[in-house]
């Protein structure tokens, strides 16, 4: 996986953005979740496997919380978090 200086500066927005979010609550949730789905997406892209998943079980686990009521929105979800463990298998063979 090659690493891309626009995922780097996109981390460091992102990590910007955690500081000016007040805290977790029912207004913040989805914006923090999205926030934590693409640090994840620059970490992969980097390389950096395991702080990825780490990120993306973040934005998942708030996802779930959110998106209790939808469990369509949650199987979609979690599809994509099994597409992101089949290409990190992929990528390690």
């Amino acid at each position: 996986i090659m690493f891309d200086k626009n995922y780097d500066d996109g981390y460091i927005y992102a990590q910007k953005a955690f500081v000016a979010l007040p805290e977790l609550n029912t207004d913040t949730a989805l914006l923090t979740s999205n926030i934590y789905s693409n640090i994840s997406t620059a970490e992969y892209r980097k390389g950096n496997i395991k702080k990825a998943t780490e990120y993306f079980n973040k934005a998942y686990k708030i996802y779930n919380i959110i998106w209790a009521d939808d469990p369509e929105l949650i199987e979609n979800k979690s599809m994509e978090l099994r597409q992101f463990l089949a290409a990190y298998n992929t990528a390690l063979n």
